[in-house]
């Protein structure tokens, strides 16, 4: 059976895997910009992109811990969908567009407040 400790597991591996790819992207920006001194911006993203994936890779041991797996996302207008299995079951979390990127936004700002 599914407990809440996996989707809200799951549900953090899902932020944590969007905050990932918001920073990179962030990263590619400030890497094509037109900004003269670009090390410092660079450095501090790289900063922040070293942490969230540190994060992750402990996330990940957890949900590996709990036999949780979490399969290929979908997307579509609304909603990002993650299907996964724990322990032998199937459940699909579902995550509204404006919500995950709310909380991916709380995520980012987090990650700067703890100096991380």
């Amino acid at each position: 059976m599914i407990e809440m400790k996996d989707k809200d597991l799951v549900c953090q591996f899902i932020v944590l895997d969007n905050t990932l790819k918001l920073l990179t992207k962030e990263l590619e920006a400030v890497e094509k910009s037109k900004i003269k001194i670009k090390n410092p911006h660079i450095n501090f993203i790289l900063l922040k992109i070293d942490n969230a994936h540190k994060e992750l890779q402990n996330l990940h041991k957890q949900l590996k811990r709990r036999g949780i797996h979490i399969q290929e996302m979908k997307r579509d207008e609304l909603n990002v969908e993650y299907p996964f299995t724990c322990r032998g079951y199937f459940d699909i979390q579902i995550m509204k567009k404006n919500v995950l990127k709310n909380n991916v936004i709380t995520k980012i700002i987090e990650l700067y407040k703890l100096g991380y």
